[in-house]
């Protein structure tokens, strides 16, 4: 096995006693979220005010979510511009796949790999 430095050991000790707290603090955000899952399933659909615990209570407040798509899109490129159209648009990756064949994706697609190293943690027995 291949000797390490003292500094590097010592980040590869510290890392390890830190895994044990983070799998212990994921443990716990599942165990949170299962009972925020609880708490909201239990709670009528309109009832909009404060819940009481013994030790806390939930404030249930309306939240809303805005959700917009283009429902024209020549129109919109025609309102554009062809240049700006070109310059703001996005594609899918996926639907270009699904559509192109490999010598056309060659033409108009730059792929490029990065590498990373994968590191696993094991504690010495």
């Amino acid at each position: 096995m291949p000797r390490t430095t003292d500094t590097l050991a010592k980040e590869i000790d510290a890392l390890g006693l830190l895994q044990e707290h983070v799998e212990s603090a994921r443990r716990l955000i599942r165990d949170f979220e299962t009972r925020l899952g609880v708490v909201r399933d239990r709670l009528v659909a309109d009832d909009l005010s404060v819940k009481n615990g013994r030790h806390f209570f939930v404030e249930v407040e309306a939240e809303g979510r805005t959700v917009r798509a283009v429902k024209d899109m020549p129109r919109l490129a025609a309102l554009l511009g062809s240049e700006t159209f070109l310059r703001i648009a996005r594609v899918n990756l996926v639907d270009i796949d699904r559509h192109l064949t490999g010598e056309q994706k060659e033409q108009v697609l730059d792929v490029s790999r990065s590498e990373t190293r994968a590191i696993t943690l094991h504690k010495r027995v």
